[in-house]
């Protein structure tokens, strides 16, 4: 019995240190993954701020606009609806004579 557990030693050994050779390949080539994509988004976090901060910006400076547009667009129509004031230049001439297409004044009969 024992002269047949001879031959399986060495071939569970070998077996054993290739699977651990793999798992230590593995091991380095997640760690090696890791390492890159903690690099990566730790460069990529201050890019992604500047984003953030110039898209904020760029709808704050939108709003602004919509609002100075929305004013004018509505100083607009309120100048529109509004009749027009005196300015002080019309004059009013007074003709005591009309012209004779005028009719006469109303008078009440007898």
């Amino acid at each position: 019995m024992e002269a047949n557990k001879l031959p399986t030693i060495p071939l569970k050994r070998e077996q054993f240190a290739q699977d651990y050779t793999i798992a230590q390949q593995v091991y380095k080539e997640i760690m090696g993954n890791l390492s890159t994509g903690i690099r990566f988004y730790s460069d990529f976090e201050p890019i992604l701020t500047r984003f953030a901060t110039n898209c904020s910006d760029y709808c704050m400076t939108r709003n602004i606009e919509k609002k100075e547009l929305l004013a004018e667009v509505q100083r607009g129509s309120l100048e529109q609806q509004r009749p027009p004031v005196w300015d002080g230049n019309i004059q009013y001439n007074f003709n005591p004579n009309p012209p004779s297409s005028v009719p006469p004044p109303f008078q009440r009969g007898p």
